[in-house]
């Protein structure tokens, strides 16, 4: 059995404050777009979210090879190495940032350390923690995501008003967290020891179709929650005039605290609702936007990120722990992948192609009427996701 339970629990929870990188950044897309002036806010906001393309294919490559290689495969070794590319990001940019073009080779680079370690860590909470754990540790793990949100935003966007680039000098802070990863994750064989699969049981079924729902639904909810913070810069700084890229770092980081807060409670409420908390945190992204379209100061900014941000602790722990109880030992790995690097990445990175696309094609530049577009977008989902979730009861697959 593995040693040190508590340090390994702690252990994943601090990787998860590095699950967001491009929150250090975002505060800064208004300077990025004053530094390097001939280019648009939907390339740069497209380039923050290059990390967001790639780290599905890494994570998919790595899930492959876990299951290729079987026992050689290393978990701990993949959040390492994912999380050292976060430094190497950092390194590089602070003496590499003259010209644009840089910033997608940094953007490579984070996204492959995003597919190495966190669908990795994922992976680690679903083979080694009963069913009441994982539900825990998944709210709690979406509270740690959050409160590394509100750090990167805070720091980003103050390190943001010295450099441009400051928002990536943040990743030196996983430094220590690399520490421990090497002292308190398990090894390959005290991980396949500790395995919550039962060998002796058929555990190597086929892959569960139910899993795919809930990346589905990941997906939807990733491109459209990813609107408030890629139009925020541009919202307060710009359009509103209400502050600077210090002011847009505190709006991000009230909007990961409604996300922390909603995580502590996430295990109580998932108990009480089971499936039915993601029509309600849909409902609840509609009354965000619908809040933030209609904003005229920083307070009423800062009521809407709240509630947009509490949904992520919503969403997120209800579907990973939903995919958990379809994995077995064969597609552990891949589920983990699908979850928390695919279906959240790439919801992540078309979304500007989506909603900045449509809205300006709709009613030009206007960040409020994006806003209230993607909220009535947020609105019809959350209905067709509460129909889904009442079949679902019905034919008795609810979480």
């Amino acid at each position: 059995m593995i040693k040190h339970k508590k340090w390994l629990k702690l252990t994943i929870l601090l990787i998860a404050l590095f699950q967001m990188p491009s929150l250090a950044i975002s505060p800064s897309i208004s300077l990025i777009l004053d530094r390097f002036p001939g280019q648009s806010l939907i390339t740069v906001q497209t380039v923050l979210q290059l990390p967001n393309l790639i780290s599905p294919f890494i994570a998919l490559l790595s899930a492959f090879l876990t299951t290729l290689l079987k026992d050689k495969s290393s978990k701990k070794r993949d959040i390492i190495i994912g999380l050292s590319l976060l430094i190497a990001t950092s390194v590089g940019v602070s003496f590499f940032h003259s010209q644009f073009w840089t910033l997608y080779i940094w953007g490579v680079l984070m996204g492959i350390s995003i597919g190495l370690f966190l669908p990795s860590a994922t992976g680690l909470i679903v083979d080694l923690f009963d069913a009441d754990e994982r539900r825990i540790i998944s709210g709690h793990q979406t509270s740690f995501i959050n409160g590394g949100g509100i750090l990167m935003s805070i720091l980003g966007g103050l390190l943001g008003t010295t450099v441009w680039y400051g928002g990536y000098l943040v990743f030196f802070l996983v430094i220590p967290v690399i520490i421990m990863c090497a002292l308190f994750l398990p090894g390959t064989a005290e991980q396949h020891a500790s395995s919550r699969y039962d060998k002796t049981s058929d555990n190597k079924g086929k892959f569960d179709i139910n899993i795919l729902y809930y990346a589905a639904i990941i997906f939807v909810f990733m491109s459209i929650s990813t609107v408030s913070g890629s139009n925020l810069s541009v919202y307060v700084q710009d359009q509103l005039k209400l502050g600077d890229s210090a002011t847009t770092g505190i709006l991000t980081a009230v909007s990961m605290c409604g996300g922390t807060i909603s995580g502590l409670f996430f295990g109580k409420l998932s108990k009480k609702l089971k499936d039915f908390v993601l029509p309600f945190a849909f409902f609840v992204l509609f009354l965000g936007y619908l809040i933030n379209s209609q904003a005229n100061s920083v307070f009423v900014i800062a009521v809407g990120a709240f509630l947009l941000g509490s949904t992520m602790s919503m969403v997120m722990p209800q579907c990973i722990y939903s995919i958990s109880l379809y994995v077995n030992e064969r597609s552990s790995s891949l589920a983990s992948s699908l979850g928390m690097s695919v279906a959240p990445s790439l919801g992540g990175f078309v979304s500007p192609g989506i909603y900045t696309s449509i809205t300006q094609w709709l009613s030009g530049d206007s960040v409020s009427f994006r806003y209230l577009f993607t909220g009535f977008v947020a609105l019809f989902f959350g209905v067709l996701i509460l129909i889904f979730t009442v079949i679902r009861k019905k034919r008795g697959l609810e979480s």
